[in-house]
């Protein structure tokens, strides 16, 4: 079984007791790569991922204390149309995201995923080059911009897989590609030793520590995330930061002035691309999901209300006057170190 030693502390998969492995995915050099890391672990060969992913009566929080791993083969979407869905940091470039792995080694209280999937297994597909492939035919028609971890958090998942390393050197050799890596861990130095890419974009996902030690579970702490965006801007990488979801919790309005404040102290802030923001917001069916599920967690139970907007769809979130409160406090705190230019408030 995969032990805590085997990997850092913020990336370690918990308690795998089994992988699932389709028949089709054996061929794979990565699933004999995995295999062999995993060691001596149950392994149990299936026809489809999804036999085992979407069976009913599943719970997925129950599973996230012991998920197994599933090795298969991606042979539906290989990239999804993401306007309406990951946040653009104002770009102009067409937006995209895929999925080379489904499901996180993490466990936010506030994440989709939970009400999105009904199992808490991970899934790796092993077919990385049908990926590139799909994100090399649309980028050939003009630029792109693709986030590649927006179902997962890929970073957390490189001392096992090393995807990230190979999409940033594929996105090298491809002019009119972006790629997007945002994490809530600490693990740039598992990426230090290769050049600073021009076309990968690191977004590092921060929440004041209070925030992070109580709704983001299994995340690197929040002086372990600055740490790492703080070596990736010193070694010339591009890099962003996601406060995204700010959480209306009791005394929120100083938590986050003071959060804000320690962040920009230990930044080179000029060097800092774009920093984008949002508040809690989940598709409705997904958060009536969650709450059938979980009682555990005093943020999921907030008075949300749902809303329709021309550009985002229908999400439950806060009401519009606590939402308006929120976004103007954060804005005016980040005023004080960053230019307006650089803000970006994301509602979707």
């Amino acid at each position: 079984m995969l032990q805590a030693t085997d990997l850092p502390n913020d990336s370690v998969i918990p308690s795998v007791g089994r992988v699932y492995v389709e028949a089709g995915a054996r061929k794979y050099p990565d699933t004999s790569r995995i295999l062999e890391k995993l060691g001596d672990i149950p392994v149990q060969e299936i026809g489809h991922y999804k036999d085992v992913f979407n069976r009913p009566g599943q719970h997925f929080q129950v599973q996230k204390h012991s998920p197994a791993l599933i090795l298969a083969v991606e042979r539906e979407t290989l990239l999804y149309d993401g306007k309406f869905r990951v946040a653009s940091w104002g770009s102009q470039l067409p937006l995209y995201y895929n999925a080379p792995v489904r499901n996180c080694v993490y466990n936010c209280d506030y994440c989709f995923l939970q009400g999105m999937h009904t199992s808490g297994h991970l899934v790796v597909f092993v077919n990385i080059q049908d990926f590139f492939d799909a994100a090399r035919d649309r980028a050939e028609h003009g630029p792109i911009f693709l986030s590649i971890s927006y179902l997962t958090d890929l970073l957390a998942m490189e001392p096992l897989i090393p995807i990230c390393e190979r999409w940033i050197r594929f996105a090298e050799e491809q002019p009119n590609l972006t790629i997007e890596i945002r994490t809530k861990s600490d693990l740039f130095r598992v990426l230090r030793h290769m050049e600073a890419p021009e076309n990968t974009v690191l977004s590092f996902s921060l929440s004041p520590d209070r925030i992070a030690r109580r709704y983001e579970r299994g995340c690197a702490p929040l002086h372990g995330r600055v740490l790492a965006a703080r070596e990736a801007l010193r070694a010339g990488w591009r890099v962003r930061l996601c406060i995204d979801p700010m959480v209306r919790t009791e005394g929120w309005k100083i938590l986050y002035s003071r959060f804000i404040a320690d962040v920009f102290s230990r930044l080179p802030v000029d060097a800092i691309e774009e920093i984008s923001f949002g508040v809690v917001r989940l598709a409705p069916d997904f958060l009536k999901r969650i709450h059938n599920m979980r009682h555990d967690s005093d943020m999921l139970h907030y008075p949300f209300v749902t809303e329709t907007g021309s550009n985002y769809g229908t999400v439950a979130t806060y009401p519009e006057a606590a939402r308006n409160e929120m976004k103007a406090a954060l804005e005016q705190e980040l005023l004080r170190f960053v230019p307006p230019e650089k803000i970006h408030f994301v509602h979707g």
